[in-house]
């Protein structure tokens, strides 16, 4: 079987992470944060380098 290459995707490029509803501050807010790519875990989750916070999260 072929491994499935669909969620790949370029590194460095910009990246939308879903702010969960619960987090969300009313119903007008953002419901993404534009973050940056920067590799892939090995259980398909993205590395994402969040500029705001100075830090990077699995997504």
């Amino acid at each position: 079987k072929k491994p499935n290459i669909l969620y790949l995707r370029i590194l460095g490029s910009l990246t939308y992470v879903l702010i969960p509803k619960l987090r969300r501050k009313g119903k007008l807010a953002d419901k993404a944060n534009k973050e940056i790519l920067i590799g892939f875990n090995s259980s398909n989750n993205f590395l994402v380098y969040v500029p705001s916070q100075n830090r990077v999260i699995n997504s």
